[in-house]
């Protein structure tokens, strides 16, 4: 019970993994395989405050405690169809296990006047599969991988997942890749949207058919299921007695289904199936290159274009920066036996405009614009290592000390419908210096 805002999160994950497997008798590649793999996770977090004294239904304090308990067993089975024979395959069978627990409170929810609602939900999700893989390699110039797996999902039904993965090289120094795609998950919409926790907005999600009786699995919220293919070029090149390369990657990604998470009402965060088309295009260029002895230098250039269709209509996905530039210089100095030597670091990034979520039905004085500017930041580090392979370090983040305008909206009045420290979309705590030693023990 308090006049300010506070948050708190804690978070406990235990996780134990076990692989085993032995080659059949006669055999240097046929060979079974098991993997194992339990996790345990507790979360428990609070967002918020509540007046000592007024309003019963003043504040905006909201907890999500969660916990998920998974295990993972995978059986596969090697082979190749012949002595040194270029087709090889992969085939078994694994299983799934999801036992998770949500309980959501929003003190608005006490309110009768108030839209807002608590979720508490238990569900537990069985999938065992079947997979099949077979890859084909002849002389290190042409190798292809497809496979076929089918889940069944004990809420869901049945979902294949086929793929195909393509590697040409035309000579030692250019080289394709075609791939395609598809795969499903869960969504789990509390733990993977947490810091949209961080304001005065109501959880709202939807359900297909409010009328419905009973208990929604998930809250009624279907699988997501996508597909995702793309193309990738490399090209290695000697310029000036020096060696660098050229990568470019394409892909593309369209939902078939998807758990949209809505923030362009600004009263509201909306969360509730796909109802059209969700889709994702990226293009990323690459490259590397020794401008001098012992000066290596990378650029690159992404563009990601995210588009959805929510309820107000397609839009662009908020806080994604459709274009950013990326350039690293790090020197060495000459290794001498027994002497230290010096390594710099110098990287330079562009992040370019984001779409915000739409403010306009605040008032004025807590509107956003439309999008973000564009911003620049330089980090850089200098190290110094010992001929005992002592490493002492010296860096600076955001040399530049760029921080973002008004990260917090409202924030002299916490209690108010229009606070928002969910808007984050650039730095808030500006340059930071830090220093430490690194020791590897061999």
């Amino acid at each position: 019970y308090q006049d300010f805002w506070g948050a708190e999160i804690r978070y406990q994950r235990l996780e134990v993994f076990a692989k085993t497997g032995f080659f059949m008798p006669n055999s240097d590649y046929n060979s079974i395989g098991l993997q194992l793999f339990y996790s345990d996770a507790q979360a428990e977090t609070f967002f918020g405050s509540i007046p000592p004294a007024g309003d019963f239904f003043a504040g905006n304090l909201r907890t999500y405690n969660g916990a998920n308990s998974s295990f993972n067993a995978n059986l596969i089975y090697m082979g190749e169809f012949s002595d040194d024979s270029p087709h090889t395959f992969k085939t078994g069978i694994s299983y799934s296990f999801d036992d998770y627990s949500d309980d959501f409170w929003d003190r608005k929810a006490l309110d009768p006047n108030s839209p807002a609602e608590n979720y508490v939900q238990d569900r537990i999700e069985h999938v065992p599969g079947l997979f099949y893989e077979y890859s084909y390699q002849k002389l290190e110039r042409i190798s292809l991988i497809a496979g076929l797996r089918y889940d069944y999902h004990n809420q869901y039904g049945g979902i294949l997942s086929p793929r195909a993965h393509v590697r040409y090289s035309f000579d030692e120094d250019h080289a394709i890749k075609l791939s395609i795609g598809r795969g499903f998950r869960t969504a789990n919409v509390f733990m993977e949207n947490l810091g949209l926790m961080a304001n005065s907005r109501i959880w709202n999600i939807r359900m297909d058919d409010p009328v419905q009786q009973g208990p929604f699995f998930n809250y009624d919220l279907r699988a997501e299921k996508a597909w995702n293919m793309g193309i990738s070029f490399t090209k290695r090149f000697r310029l000036d007695y020096r060696d660098g390369n050229i990568s470019l990657d394409a892909y593309h990604t369209v939902f078939e289904d998807q758990v949209v998470v809505d923030m362009d009402d600004v009263r509201m965060v909306r969360i509730y199936n796909l109802d059209g088309r969700s889709w994702s295009n990226s293009i990323q260029v690459e490259a590397n290159y020794e401008l001098i002895r012992r000066l290596d230098m990378r650029m690159a250039y992404r563009y990601l274009d995210v588009q959805t269709d929510q309820i107000d209509g397609r839009l662009e996905k908020v806080f994604n920066a459709p274009h950013r530039w990326f350039v690293n210089l790090a020197y060495q100095t000459r290794k001498k036996e027994d002497r230290a030597y010096w390594s710099f670091d110098l990287t330079y990034q562009h992040v370019g405009s984001q779409r915000l979520p739409v403010t306009l039905a605040n008032p004025v004085e807590y509107q956003l614009e439309e999008r973000s500017p564009s911003y620049p930041l330089f980090n850089a580090q200098l190290t110094l290592i010992t001929k005992n392979e002592l490493e002492w370090y010296l860096g600076a983040e955001n040399l530049l000390n760029y921080k973002q305008d008004r990260p917090i909206l409202s924030a002299e009045d916490p209690q108010s419908e229009f606070f928002d420290a969910s808007m984050i979309w650039g730095p808030v705590f500006g340059r930071m210096i830090y220093t430490g030693i690194r020791w590897t023990v061999e």
